[in-house]
């Protein structure tokens, strides 16, 4: 089945002793979750048209997690009535089953999803909007359970893209990505439980209104990729080195169909060499319903990869 125009996307990475697996969620013109995988044992990319994820409602957000090297997926969404919907994979199961988190908190109509695991998937936030364009965050914490996370998130555009990444150093950092109500993209971090604000201003890009915004974090000390698109339908990249700032933004060749959206991971490992860190993986949407991966080995320079996933 072919992906909606314009669909959510969300992506995992995860290795094991098989080697380096890869998933990307999209939604189908009915409304359905789908999936398409990427396996080293297996040659390029598969569909699993068999497989819905779930059912959510048209053109909101998809976050995923992944945590036990695989064997544990989470995958969220809206439903219908805007709940936030949780459906988990366990590996040995036959299949999709609802979370916990399921029609416990609802957002906005138009609102879209970030969620981001630290502690292998202890400790679970996820980020949404509210009816007030308020940015919300809920908390699965293992053994507290459900918990209600900060208010200090401010009033976003609505229908923004949210991103959130923890430190792959697990060291209580992460990072909120958003688009304020002046178009400027912004990042909130925490440092264990204190939360600043930083504002990108050194970006020269202009974007339009609910750009697409997708992070990554990667090695030790962190560095980070901010990824999203401007009014030129242009896929720009921002990079943080651990330096202190945050370099000026970078406009790369690729185009994108408009308001495409972006789904961002760190594929390193599995059958791929140590000097091939960090083999980023960017999804996106180019040509109509076409879903296509670019990749970097560096973060800083970018190429495609696959051009037609799903």
């Amino acid at each position: 089945m072919t992906s909606l125009t314009r669909t959510p996307l969300a992506a995992i990475h995860f290795n094991d002793d098989s080697g380096k697996h890869i998933r990307v969620y999209y939604q189908a013109p009915n409304g359905d979750i789908k999936e398409s995988f990427y396996d080293d044992s297996l040659s390029g990319w598969h569909p699993r048209p068999e497989n819905t994820v779930g059912h959510g409602k048209l053109n909101t957000g998809i976050a995923a997690l992944v945590w036990g090297k695989g064997t544990q997926i989470g995958v969220y969404f809206l439903g219908d009535d805007g709940s936030i919907v949780e459906r988990l994979y366990s590996a040995g199961t036959s299949g999709w089953t609802n979370g916990g988190m399921t029609g416990r908190y609802h957002a906005a109509p138009y609102s879209r999803l970030g969620a981001l695991s630290i502690r292998n998937g202890q400790d679970i936030h996820i980020y949404y909007q509210d009816t007030n364009n308020k940015l919300r965050e809920f908390i699965y914490r293992v053994p507290q359970g459900y918990l209600e996370g900060t208010d200090k998130l401010p009033v976003a555009l609505a229908g923004t893209a949210i991103a959130a990444v923890a430190n792959p150093n697990e060291n209580g950092q992460f990072w909120v990505y958003f688009q304020a109500t002046d178009l400027k993209l912004q990042e909130y971090w925490c440092n264990n439980n204190s939360w600043n604000q930083f504002a990108l201003h050194n970006s020269n890009q202009v974007y339009p209104p609910q750009a697409a915004i997708a992070a990554v974090a990667w090695s030790n000390p962190a560095k980070t990729r901010l990824l999203s698109v401007d009014q030129n339908n242009k896929i720009c990249t921002t990079a943080y080195d651990a330096t202190g700032t945050w370099s000026p933004t970078q406009e790369l060749a690729e185009s994108t169909i408009t308001l495409t959206d972006l789904a961002l991971i760190s594929a390193a490992g599995g059958s791929q060499s140590a000097a091939a860190q960090p083999a980023l993986r960017l999804y996106y949407q180019n040509f109509g319903a076409r879903i296509s991966e670019l990749s970097s080995q560096d973060g800083d320079n970018w190429s495609v990869s696959q051009s037609n996933i799903a």
